[in-house]
């Protein structure tokens, strides 16, 4: 666990470093929650990535694609049942919608966004 927190929130602009509070760390990039106003993101920018657009995403609906995101959408529910009674997700880059799809399915209000903007749900 990190407790020293040096990038700002980028929802409130939180710089205070008491409030916030790491939760884990995947592959170099550091999650970290804002007290001050609930949100949870990225310790620094990820490195470029390639275009994911909608000629992309429209091939991933394969039976491990499906599994993944159920599972991924599970655990996202389970995480956020725990603090809220009726959380609002937002997933950015939701590329074929999937997991926001399997999330309202679970009865939770989920929207998801992307840059190309036919993907955005």
């Amino acid at each position: 666990m990190n407790s020293i927190i040096y990038r700002q929130c980028p929802v409130c602009h939180n710089a205070i470093s008491e409030s916030m509070e790491w939760v884990e760390d995947v592959e170099g990039v550091k999650r970290i929650y804002c007290k001050r106003c609930d949100t949870i993101y990225f310790d620094h920018k990820p490195p470029r990535q390639p275009v994911y657009d909608i000629n992309y995403n429209k091939h991933f609906f394969r039976p491990g694609d499906i599994r993944k995101a159920g599972i991924m959408a599970a655990k996202l529910a389970e995480l956020c049942q725990k603090k809220w009674k009726r959380p609002n997700i937002l997933e950015a880059g939701a590329g074929n919608g999937l997991t926001v799809m399997l999330l309202r399915a679970m009865g939770l209000n989920a929207f998801g966004i992307d840059l190309d903007e036919k993907l955005s749900v």
